[in-house]
């Protein structure tokens, strides 16, 4: 465990802990590269909705942000986007695929998936939806759930 940030009298307000498993880090790999501009969704996502599902959630659990108006996601690997509009498809969900190139040239085009029609945002709530609390409240409040 290490010390991130102290207040007066040496009161430690904040933790970072760093946990390591040789099980989980094998079970992931099995699945494809972990690389940030090469990973992919597993195959098994194509063969399996419901793998499909929980690997979506988890996904979007971690990487969206939620607004008012859309649930958008964002990465530098196109065709790990290109993937994960795909499986959107197969839930029916409507999604928009976005480029967006940096002006600093030492920066890496960014590849975003909007969903911003209202009927698709419910779909993803009733079909997908979030493990993350917050990112749940913040669709139902948008929603008006």
């Amino acid at each position: 465990m290490k010390r991130l940030l102290w207040l007066k009298n040496n009161q430690l307000t904040c933790y970072s802990v760093r946990l390591t498993s040789k099980t989980v880090v094998l079970d992931m790999i099995k699945y494809g590269d972990l690389d940030t501009k090469k990973w992919r969704v597993p195959c098994k996502c194509y063969n399996n909705l419901t793998f499909a599902l929980y690997w979506l959630k988890a996904f979007f659990s971690c990487e969206a942000y939620v607004t008012e108006k859309v649930i958008r996601i964002q990465t530098v690997n196109k065709e790990g986007m290109q993937d994960i509009k795909k499986l959107l498809d197969c839930f029916d969900i409507s999604s928009n695929v976005y480029s967006y190139v940096p002006k600093n040239p030492n920066h890496s085009e960014v590849f975003i998936i909007v969903i911003q029609k209202k009927s698709s945002r419910f779909k993803f709530r009733e079909k997908i939806g979030f493990w993350h609390s917050k990112k749940s409240e913040m669709l139902d409040k948008a929603l008006s759930l």
